[in-house]
Order: C-alpha cells, then sequence, then structure tokens
C-alpha cells in the first residue's frame, strides 16, 4: 500500500482530471424535430430501462437533421458513461455506457474518458458511488456537473484496469443470465393467464365486460415538501413510478414520516394489498402491489380491488396484458400521459371469481419459485458487491 491508501501503482484522481462531463441538450419541443428521425436522442428513460449491461444500444426517440442544425446539439461518442443529473432516476444511480453514438437529453451527464481511464472501469466504478453523496442538496434529485466531478477514483495502470474489467464483466454475465431464467418464469405465468382466459384484448370466452371504476376504490397520492428534508427521514415507504415493477412492492428508495402525512393532505398511506399505476410519460400503467403499508407520488394511481368482484393477482396480470391498448388512450406532445379519470373509463373482460382465485393460487406457487430464485439472485448480487468493494480497493488482483 502506499501513503494514499492504495496499492502501489495506484492513485486517486478527481473524475474531472481523468475525463470530459458534460451536459446533454434539452429534448426538442416540436414533433417536426422527430419526423423521420434517425439519430439517437437519449433519454432518463432509456437509461433507466438498460439492467445488468453496460451498453445503451437501443432508445425510444431519433432526431432529424433539422433538430440537430438549429439547436446545435452535442453529439457524445459510443463508450460515454451516462449519469442521471436530474428528475427522479438521480437518487436511483442508473448508470449505463452508450454502446452508440448519440445525443442525449439535459438530464443526462455525459462522461468522456481522456484516456488515462477505460470506460468500461469507469463505468464499474461509478455503480458503487451513491448520487446522494455526491450532491448538496438531498432534499431534491439533481447533481451538478463540479459535484460529479468532484467524485474520487482510485485508479490503477490500464493493464491492472482490464483485468478487473474481464473479472467484473463475468460476473456481470452471471447476473444476466439470472434475469433470463426470471423472465422465463414470467412468460410461464402469461402462457397460463392465456390457456385460462384467452386474450384479453380480443375475449375470445366472451367474459362479461367491466369498467375499472366499478371494480374498486381509487385515489391519488402526493410528494412532501422537497423544501423540508426533515420529512424524508422516516420509515413509511414512499414510491415513484420508476420504481413499479409490475410485481410485487417490498421496499422504498425514500421513506417518510408521520410529519409529511400531517402536513398534506394528498400525501397518505394505503394497506398492503393496493396497486399503484403509473400515469405519465415511459411509466404509463406501469404496474406495482404494495405489500405493507406505504405511501407514494402524485404520477401514481392507487386501486383497492374489491376482492369480491376482482382478485387483485388476476387483476395485476389481467391490466399487463392489456397494457398496450390502454397506452393508446394517452394524451399529449412529447410526453403521452394518463390520468385518473381516464383509467377509470378503461373497460376489461371479467371471468369468474372462482377462476380468477385458481389462477391467482397458481401465481403463489409461481411465486414461491420465484423467492427461491430470488434468493439465489440475491446471493450472485452479494458475491458482485463484494467483488465491487475489492476491485477498486486493490484487492481483487492481490
Amino acid at each position: 500500500m502506499n501513503a494514499k491508501g492504495l496499492p502501489e501503482g495506484w492513485e486517486w484522481k478527481k473524475l474531472e482530471d481523468i475525463a470530459d462531463i458534460l451536459s446533454g441538450n434539452g429534448a426538442p419541443q416540436d414533433e417536426i424535430y422527430f419526423k423521420n428521425g434517425q439519430y439517437p436522442f437519449v433519454r432518463t428513460y432509456d437509461v433507466g430501462r438498460v439492467k445488468r449491461t453496460s451498453k445503451l444500444v437501443q432508445v425510444r426517440d431519433f432526431i432529424n437533421e433539422l433538430a440537430i442544425k438549429e439547436s446545435k446539439f452535442t453529439l457524445f461518442p459510443e463508450k460515454t458513461l451516462l449519469i442521471p443529473k436530474s428528475g427522479a432516476s438521480t437518487f436511483l444511480n442508473h448508470r449505463v455506457l452508450l454502446g452508440i453514438p448519440a445525443f442525449i437529453s439535459s438530464h443526462l451527464a455525459g462522461v468522456i474518458s481522456k484516456g488515462e481511464v477505460l470506460p468500461e472501469f469507469l463505468y464499474y466504478w461509478s455503480l458503487t458511488i451513491d448520487a446522494k453523496h455526491l450532491t448538496h442538496d438531498v432534499s431534491y434529485p439533481s447533481l451538478r456537473l463540479s459535484e460529479i466531478g468532484s467524485a474520487r477514483v482510485p485508479l490503477p495502470p490500464l493493464e491492472t484496469q482490464r483485468k478487473i474489467v474481464a473479472i467484473l464483466e463475468k460476473a456481470e454475465a452471471t447476473q444476466r443470465l439470472r434475469a433470463e431464467a426470471d423472465a422465463l418464469t414470467q412468460k410461464l405465468m402469461q402462457s397460463v393467464f392465456l390457456e385460462m382466459f384467452g386474450d384479453p384484448v380480443t375475449n375470445p370466452r366472451g367474459w362479461d365486460i367491466a369498467q375499472l371504476s366499478d371494480l374498486g376504490l381509487w385515489t391519488s397520492g402526493g410528494t412532501p415538501s422537497r423544501s423540508k428534508p426533515e420529512y424524508f427521514q422516516g420509515n413509511i415507504p414512499w414510491y415513484t413510478t420508476g420504481e413499479l415493477n409490475d410485481s410485487f412492492l417490498t421496499d422504498s428508495t425514500e421513506h417518510i414520516n408521520e410529519e409529511a402525512l400531517s402536513a398534506s393532505h394528498s400525501v397518505k398511506v394505503l394497506p398492503a394489498g393496493t396497486m399503484l399505476i403509473g400515469m405519465y410519460d415511459s411509466a404509463a400503467f406501469k404496474l406495482g402491489i404494495l405489500t405493507k403499508p406505504s405511501s407514494f407520488n402524485q404520477a401514481c394511481a392507487a386501486f383497492s380491488p374489491n376482492n369480491n368482484v376482482i382478485d387483485t393477482v388476476f387483476a395485476l396480470h389481467l391490466f399487463k396484458m392489456m397494457r398496450s391498448v390502454f397506452l393508446h388512450s394517452r394524451r399529449g406532445v412529447r410526453q403521452k400521459n394518463l390520468n385518473q379519470a381516464m383509467i377509470k373509463e378503461f373497460k376489461v373482460p371479467l371471468p369468474p371469481l372462482y377462476l380468477q382465485r385458481i389462477f391467482s393460487k397458481y401465481v403463489e406457487r409461481t411465486y414461491h419459485i420465484k423467492g427461491i430464485q430470488q434468493r439465489s439472485t440475491q446471493e450472485i448480487e452479494t458475491l458482485q458487491k463484494t467483488l465491487f468493494l475489492k476491485a477498486f480497493s486493490g484487492e481483487l488482483l492481490s
């Protein structure tokens, strides 16, 4: 170890000394700039949906030459590290490397190696950094470029970087295989649903049709004042739409306290079994069932099913199967949203309750298997965290 607490040949470097850190561009507001677009435009949505892989190669939006010419956009090269710096994604610590040259949103920072550090090494190191430890104000999810640049990187020689990257890439591949197994389990549940009920979009079995407003109670949530950071120092789970995972919600990134509840009528706690439904933009009709009493923000609609009419687990899978139809009702130019009034008017086929419950029992058994898979996933993640800890302290190759 040297005087800086690192192995010989390593040294601490500020990120801004080994990489250029640039902000992206504001998204064009007129549809004309997206017409016949062929140049990738990356948003925080694109970064957040990349799971267990370092490379971003697919995006939702493409801009055209007119947008580039009039807005003087910056083209970010392949292997630029993307870090959300404003909005809800910031404190979710999403990170990804560009797998293609692209233009990026102003909500993102692009980190471009100056050559002293491998982009892949930079990516894996960035996964160890919690955005909340960089920001000057944890009450609002945002980062300044200077705050990102001040982060300290334990930097080994390039050859050592290559060896560390090779080991961590293998660990990432193991996680990816585990995720693929989970996806197969999800597809199996979809197949059983179709076998029992048919496609709910076409309703070939001729089940009765019901409007969502008649199937349970509906309400909305709220956000405690960000000017009162003490409101976010509690143990009550508080969800945003970025955390809706189309299954069961076990815990949230942020938590609030009773004081936050008392200060606002829009902030409320609902019981386990409540379904949260995203309403805005890319999170529209993302779903999640609360497993314990929790709160949530105004971008979520909350549905408490009447279990004498519709089973909660059945409803979750029914809504997932019909999501593509529901999304056609979104309104907006660039950000297409739903609202609670729209959602309550949606209509769905409603099979007999006893069949719904048979399906729900099957799902419960499948989730028992998924629980075993989840424990395996957690073991892999624990191993990866250990690898990361050793990798960036110099112990991995010692």
